[in-house]
């Protein structure tokens, strides 16, 4: 009788875990803002990064999906990319072709003209350089652009944002992914 119910204690403890594990295989999207956090924060070595330096100015004109003309307020005019933003991988011909310039456009209608602030990443001497745009002092350019889309989010380089940013943008980067929004719907395969 005590073998007995060893076994069915024993089979009961068994299908108690298997339980719990089903249960959270099938909850498993419900950790990853969880494991998102913690891959950012290992790859920025437990640290928030330090803040970047900016300057504030006007977008001039936009040069391509993700390169603009930018004056200073000093007065200089620098040409200036959007780092982070990955603009490769759509499909040769008309249909990427047409999303490439209705990306241009769009960015054009976002900031051309507009005070923004450029959070300054690698600048040149022949005032070039790569960066982030934030207008309205909270609203990130890229975040607006990866929601909608328009370009995916290249991590190597936006480690040197600061880890809510980050998250921010892999959080929209994988909602834009699963709802087939932008980049995504012109690049997924046809019937």
């Amino acid at each position: 009788m005590f073998h007995f119910l060893n076994r069915c204690l024993r089979a009961l403890v068994w299908a108690c875990w298997l339980g719990a594990g089903t249960a959270l295989w099938f909850q498993r999207e419900q950790a990853r803002p969880l494991v998102d956090y913690f891959v950012i924060w290992r790859d920025a070595n437990w640290s928030n990064p330090a803040p970047l330096p900016r300057m504030s100015g006007r977008v001039v004109r936009v040069l391509g999906e993700s390169i603009v003309q930018f004056r200073a307020d000093d007065g200089t005019t620098w040409n200036l990319g959007l780092q982070g933003c990955e603009t490769n991988g759509l499909p040769a011909g008309v249909e990427g072709g047409r999303f490439v310039a209705e990306t241009r456009r769009h960015l054009g209608m976002l900031m051309e003209g507009r005070p923004v602030e450029f959070a300054l990443t690698l600048t040149n001497v022949t005032r070039t350089g790569l960066g982030y745009f934030y207008s309205e002092q909270t609203n990130s350019v890229l975040l607006r652009l990866v929601a909608e889309g328009r370009c995916g989010v290249k991590g190597t380089e936006t480690r040197t944002l600061p880890v809510r940013e980050q998250y921010r943008l892999r959080v929209a980067e994988r909602r834009a992914r699963a709802g087939g929004v932008g980049r995504w719907r012109v690049a997924a395969p046809g019937p």
